[in-house]
Parts: C-alpha cells; structure tokens; sequence
C-alpha cells in the first residue's frame, strides 16, 4: 500500500514511498516482532494449540492454473 499523504516524523517526507526494513519497521512501530517461519510468528502472537494444513497442488490443478 502506498499513500503519498502519509508523514513518518523523522522518517520520511509527504509525497515519498517509505520502504523500511525489519528491524527498522520495528523501531517505529510498524510491526511488533521478526519471525523466521509461520510455527515462530503464532508462538510470538500468543496461540498455543493451531494445525498448520499445507495446500498441495495436484497435477491437474497445475494444469489447469497454466
């Protein structure tokens, strides 16, 4: 998303695209952490008990998404 009208005090100024790294979006309050994987992120936000269910395409799917 980019809104040209939004102003980051000390960050950016209006009318500039704002691209901030990790631990940059983290030090200005845009995120509240850094997870290396989806299991990590959930432990991070508090949930204990979640199944992770993968999509696997089969081959006609592939097929037919071409």
């Amino acid at each position: 998303m980019v809104d040209p009208r939004v102003y980051v005090e000390g960050v950016s100024d209006t009318g500039q695209v704002l691209t901030l790294t990790t631990s940059e979006a983290i030090q200005h309050g845009f995120c509240e952490g850094q997870a290396e994987s989806v299991q990590q992120m959930l432990e991070m936000a508090g949930h204990e008990n979640y199944e992770i269910i993968k999509h696997e395409l089969t081959g006609m799917d592939k097929v037919i998404n071409f």
